[in-house]
């Protein structure tokens, strides 16, 4: 959760261009999945889990949004987000 926060707070905010803010929503994006996926199945029902969950979609699609916009087809950091 620390990650998250660090990079929603600062990392995000700081962000100067449509490439570094698309990274940080993919980096976001990516460890609100690592954290729902350590859930146990059991453990699935949780808010917790659920919020980490919503949260993956949430952030993969702004960053998608913007980078459909701003991006180039080829460029990394859109390929990378795309294949998540």
């Amino acid at each position: 959760m620390k990650l998250i926060s660090l990079c929603k707070l600062k990392c995000l905010p700081l962000a100067a261009n449509s490439e570094s803010k698309v990274f940080f929503y993919k980096i976001i994006g990516d460890y609100h999945r690592y954290a729902a996926e350590s859930f146990q199945l059991n453990e699935r029902d949780d808010e917790s889990y659920r919020m980490h969950f919503n949260s993956v979609s949430n952030f993969y699609a702004e960053g998608l949004l913007m980078a459909s916009s701003d991006l180039d087809h080829c460029n990394p950091v859109r390929l990378g987000l795309v294949l998540n």
